[in-house]
C-alpha cells in the first residue's frame, strides 16, 4: 500500500496540479527529497513554489553578503554563528509528529539557511547533541565544511536562558580580517580592510518586506526568487545530516 504524502506537500501539489502558484512555510517539507517532487511539479504546472525563509532576506544576511563579495575580511576561513536562548514549547512545536522533527528542524533551520549564505556549497555535516536532553531534541551543534575547506559552526538551543533575551555575538573570521555581528542583526564590527561599525537595517530587521516584495517581482516576472527551491532542499538536507550523524555518534 503506497503511503500518502503529508498534508502539506499533498495540499502543495494539488494547487500546483489546479495551476496555482504557492508559498510554503520553512521548513519548506518534512524531508529534503520531498523539494525534489515539488520541484517537479513546479515545472510541469509552470508555476512558482515560494519558501517563506526570511532570514535570506533579513538586512544582516544582505549585508554580510556584501562585505564578504567586496573582500573586506580576505578568505572566510571560519563561522560561528551563536543562537541560544530559551523558548518553550507548549504547543506543536513540542510535538515531532507536528513540527516535523526538534528545535534545529523548526527554529535551527533559520540560521542553517544562514549559513548556507556565508559560504560556497556545504560538502560535509556534523551534528552533535549533548547527552541526557529532553526529547525532541532542543540542543544541537552543528558543524559544516563548505567547498573551499571553510568550517561553519552553528550552536543552537531553545533550552540556554541568555542574556537579554536570546541577543548574542556571531563572526566570520577570514585570513584578512574578521565579522562580528549580534546574531539578530542589531549591529556589525567590521575589522579588516576598513574598521567600521555598522547597524544593517531596522526598519525591515526580519526581511518580510523584502521577502514578499521579492515574491511578488518573481510572480510578476517569472524570475526565479532569491530564496529558491534548490536553496529549501539544501537547507533541509543540513538538517538531516546533522540529525544522522548526532544519532550514529
Amino acid at each position: 500500500m503506497t503511503t500518502p504524502p503529508p498534508q502539506h506537500l499533498a495540499l502543495t501539489l494539488e494547487a500546483l496540479a489546479a495551476g496555482k502558484h504557492v508559498i510554503v512555510e520553512k521548513p519548506a517539507f518534512l524531508r529534503s527529497s520531498d523539494v525534489d517532487v515539488v520541484h517537479t511539479a513546479a515545472a510541469r504546472a509552470g508555476r512558482q513554489v515560494l519558501v517563506a525563509e526570511n532570514y535570506a532576506y533579513k538586512p544582516l544576511t544582505l549585508l554580510l553578503g556584501r562585505l564578504l563579495e567586496a573582500g573586506e575580511i580576505g578568505v572566510p576561513r571560519l563561522i560561528r554563528l551563536s543562537a541560544l536562548k530559551y523558548q518553550p514549547t507548549p504547543d506543536w512545536r513540542g510535538s515531532p509528529a507536528l513540527a516535523g522533527g526538534g528545535a534545529l528542524f523548526e527554529g535551527g533551520v533559520h540560521w542553517i539557511n544562514l549559513l548556507g549564505w556565508l559560504g560556497p556549497e556545504i560538502v560535509d555535516v556534523t551534528g552533535y547533541r549533548p547527552s541526557g536532553g529532553a526529547e525532541p531534541e532542543r540542543t544541537m551543534v552543528v558543524v559544516v565544511r563548505y567547498a573551499n575547506g571553510a568550517v561553519g559552526t552553528l550552536h543552537h538551543s531553545w533550552e540556554a536562558p541568555a542574556r537579554l533575551k536570546g541577543l548574542a555575538l556571531s563572526q566570520v573570521i577570514g585570513d584578512r580580517g574578521t565579522l562580528v555581528f549580534e546574531s539578530n542583526g542589531l549591529f556589525l564590527l567590521l575589522n579588516g580592510k576598513r574598521r567600521r561599525v555598522l547597524f544593517p537595517g531596522f526598519r525591515d530587521i526580519k526581511g518580510f518586506r523584502a521577502m514578499f516584495a521579492d515574491f511578488l517581482t518573481a510572480l510578476e516576472t517569472g524570475a526565479a526568487p532569491r530564496m529558491t527551491l534548490a536553496a529549501a532542499r539544501r537547507d533541509l538536507a543540513v538538517v538531516e545530516a546533522a540529525y544522522r550523524t548526532a544519532t550514529q555518534a
